[in-house]
């Protein structure tokens, strides 16, 4: 017969191997695909903690100092998410101005380092940027980012109604300088709203097309908008609404993705816009343990 601290020590040891067992299932059907999240600064950072992600997206004004975004970035990398950067373009003061994103995008690389990835311009498209301005802008920037030790850098950051024929104007449309880019674009980025999701196969056969390769692919935007400008839901062709929205895009983002991006995680009070997974009083929406326990 055992002793009670032999006992003790067997059960001890099937419970650990349980444990891990029941660990591992999981692991082994986990998501292919990163999770990231944009918030507004004057949200705390752990709202999104239960959401694991790996970074925050922040779209950086070069009209402002870069340490007006030194606690928004902190906050976030404190609950684990690296910041991932795009700097001009929709969103900043002088949107359609692309003087001083590269140099901006250089400095924000090194003061954050390290960082998920840098992106030139947000939504090029919508901010009133040229196709060849935006082309002739990455192209600047991509050695220099390389240079201060950026793994990633995005390519498009494109809205989803203009994605697929920005894309390939800046691959076609620009003489030398579409020559040159279409080696440096393997990292592709649209934003992904209504039917966006669905974008990523062909944005995937137009870029390889281009470039010969098969491109990595990341929606940096990506939300049920419940709130813009027209004042109504930006619905998808998913039934359901907000959770039958994401469990599509995650099923997109399982075969396609590298990373997707929740963005707006808290609602804001009167606010043009609302894709929020968290409303203003503070209260999960349901669509926020959708994606909490993919």
């Amino acid at each position: 017969m055992r002793s009670p601290a032999r006992l003790r020590a067997l059960v001890l040891s099937l419970a650990v191997l349980s444990g891990a067992l029941l660990v591992a299932a999981p692991m082994a059907s986990a998501a292919k695909y990163t999770l990231g999240v944009g918030d507004s600064s004057v949200f705390p950072a752990a709202e999104s903690a239960p959401l694991r992600a790996v970074a925050s997206r922040v779209v950086i004004d070069p009209a402002k100092p870069l340490a007006h975004y030194d606690a928004h970035i902190a906050a976030h990398r404190a609950v684990g998410q690296l910041p991932q950067i795009v700097v001009g373009g929709t969103g900043t003061k002088n949107h359609r101005s692309t003087k001083h994103v590269v140099a901006t995008a250089v400095a924000a690389a090194k003061r954050w380092k390290p960082v998920y990835s840098v992106s030139v311009v947000n939504e090029p498209d919508t901010a009133g940027v040229s196709v060849c301005g935006y082309a002739k802008t990455y192209l600047t920037a991509y050695p220099k980012l390389r240079a201060a030790g950026v793994k990633r850098i995005l390519f498009g950051e494109f809205a989803p109604h203009n994605a697929q024929r920005w894309l390939k104007a800046t691959l076609t449309r620009c003489g030398s300088t579409s020559k040159k880019l279409r080696s440096k674009v393997g990292n592709v980025a649209w934003h992904a709203y209504g039917t966006g999701m669905d974008l990523a196969s062909p944005l995937s056969k137009l870029t390889r097309r281009y470039s010969h390769h098969k491109p990595k692919l990341y929606v940096t935007e990506a939300g049920y908008v419940l709130r813009h400008r027209k004042g109504n839901v930006l619905a998808a062709n998913v039934s359901g609404g907000a959770v039958g929205w994401w469990r599509h895009a995650l099923k997109v983002a399982n075969a396609h993705l590298t990373e997707i991006v929740a963005w707006d995680i808290r609602a804001r009070p009167n606010a043009v816009w609302d894709s929020s997974l968290i409303d203003a009083a503070g209260r999960p929406r349901p669509a926020f343990a959708v994606i909490a326990g993919r």
